[in-house]
């Protein structure tokens, strides 16, 4: 299985990880990928948590709806606070059309998600969202 953030020569991502120079194949007959794989999406995991909670501290102060980069200087996905309190993620796509949009992940899924023209008017929807979903828990 080859992860998206595994790219080819050149890969400048700040996230990737690095493979082994062994061959799981000599090892134990491919079952090592699997565990090497799981292994590595764990380091992700990490990897992005502490992103976000670095992102979540730069907006810590700020008042009403704001976002920051969860990976400093890349705006593909961003996280959202609301008064200082996380509220989930942005991630921009593009649609069929080839046009640009932001989809909001909130933490956890509150319903299915739509898409948005720009970050802000997706974070704006997020927040609004959260809102609308601490008043009724």
């Amino acid at each position: 299985m080859v992860f998206p953030w595994r790219g080819g020569p050149g890969c400048a991502d700040p996230l990737a990880v690095s493979s082994s120079p062994v061959s799981s194949n000599a090892l134990t007959g491919g079952s090592f990928d699997l565990v090497s794989d799981r292994a590595a999406q764990t380091v992700y995991h990490a990897r992005l948590m502490a992103l976000e909670e670095q992102a979540i501290a730069r907006l810590a102060e700020q008042a009403g709806p704001c976002r920051a980069d969860l990976v400093p200087g890349s705006a593909v996905i961003q996280v959202v606070c609301c008064d200082g309190a996380y509220v989930g993620r942005i991630r921009r796509e593009t649609d069929p059309a080839g046009r640009r949009r932001w989809r909001i992940v909130p933490p956890r899924p509150l319903r299915s998600t739509k898409t948005y023209p720009n970050s802000q008017t997706a974070a704006l929807a997020l927040a609004a969202l959260s809102h609308t979903a601490r008043k009724a828990g």
